[in-house]
């Protein structure tokens, strides 16, 4: 699921990049972000395993 939600965020950065830009690097740059956002929301989201808040 991860994987093909950084594919698809890659991709539409791709299509909507700014005049100029490497759509190759647009899209690195687009799943790069996503991956990074996913695993802030799973740590952000886990309880703490020591029972504290």
């Amino acid at each position: 699921m991860a994987r093909r939600l950084q594919a698809e965020v890659g991709h539409w950065a791709a299509q909507h990049r700014p005049a100029g830009t490497d759509e190759r690097l647009a899209a690195r740059r687009a799943r790069w972000e996503e991956a990074r956002w996913q695993v802030r929301h799973v740590i952000a989201s886990e309880r703490n395993p020591h029972g504290d808040a």
